[in-house]
């Protein structure tokens, strides 16, 4: 899959992620706020052909840097947008790290979303 596609997945999943906002379904917003972040990264990592098959995002970005990506974010909220990936969606995950999804951690997730999708845009020249 190239870069473009892995990018116009990301923009998708940030959509969801509102459109899951609107129906205050919090938990989904914060696995298509992950997804978002995880798919914008590939792309950024596809483009340069040093693409990295994971799901932590936080290993993602770290490739990211090497290639001269810089973005401002805290790491310990990308931590916990990686925990989303499965606490969203497994409600024994949700038990396991104790998340009680809420608009506050919903706003959260799209927030670094969207910074980090609108960086791999420009960053991309997109």
């Amino acid at each position: 899959m190239s870069f473009r596609k892995w990018l116009e997945s990301a923009i998708l999943e940030l959509k969801r992620a509102h459109e899951r906002f609107e129906r205050k379904d919090y938990a989904y917003v914060c696995f298509h706020a992950e997804q978002a972040v995880q798919f914008a990264l590939k792309a950024l990592l596809k483009y340069y052909g040093n693409f990295l098959k994971t799901h932590d995002i936080v290993k993602l970005l770290e490739r990211c840097r090497v290639h001269g990506f810089n973005i401002n974010v805290n790491i310990e909220d990308l931590r916990e947008l990686t925990i989303h990936y499965l606490a969203s969606r497994y409600p024994n995950a949700r038990l396991r790290y104790s998340i009680k999804y809420n608009e506050r951690i919903a706003i959260k997730a799209i927030k670094l979303a969207e910074k980090v999708v609108e960086s791999v845009r420009n960053c991309l020249s997109i």
